[in-house]
């Protein structure tokens, strides 16, 4: 095979390794910058046990404490990268209320845009009565009253 032809081998092949081989760590590692940004870090006790692919990775509590309030786990999306966008899964009453917050990286540019939805999913304990985006600060003021609020883990 001539050099040239390496060259173009080399081209072609460089982001299916990439792909496969190369995995960015978005779990804590990551937490200095979700600090900056004002994200939820992910406490040192969690898990990352379920990928979905290249594209998604889960954090998760080992055991969480479900008798109260707490959080689920957290879902990053990222591509070759970047991250695309986070989500903190929040059950405040087992069945009846949980929160989502999500982080979108795309929309910190776009002026006037805040990168946080916020999504309140009500329901009877059986099934889902409505899912109702809102505000970022009723979202917290929600998180609060359900002692989940401040979003830092403790030490």
């Amino acid at each position: 095979m001539q050099p040239k032809n390496y060259i173009s081998l080399l081209i072609i092949l460089t982001p299916i390794l990439y792909h496969f081989f190369y995995r960015p760590d978005y779990g804590i590692v990551y937490n200095e910058e979700r600090l900056k940004k004002g994200m939820v870090l992910i406490p040192s006790g969690w898990t990352s046990g379920r990928t979905n692919g290249y594209e998604i990775q889960f954090w998760e509590p080992v055991e969480p404490d479900t008798t109260k309030a707490y959080h689920k786990f957290k879902k990053v999306a990222c591509s070759m990268r970047q991250i695309d966008y986070e989500y903190d899964y929040f059950v405040v009453e087992k069945r009846k209320c949980e929160v989502i917050l999500s982080y979108v990286v795309e929309y910190e540019d776009e002026k006037g845009k805040s990168p946080w939805i916020v999504q309140l999913i009500e329901g009877d304990g059986k099934e889902i009565a409505s899912i109702e985006t809102i505000s970022i600060e009723k979202g917290l003021k929600i998180l609060r009253e359900h002692g989940l609020y401040p979003l830092r883990p403790s030490k």
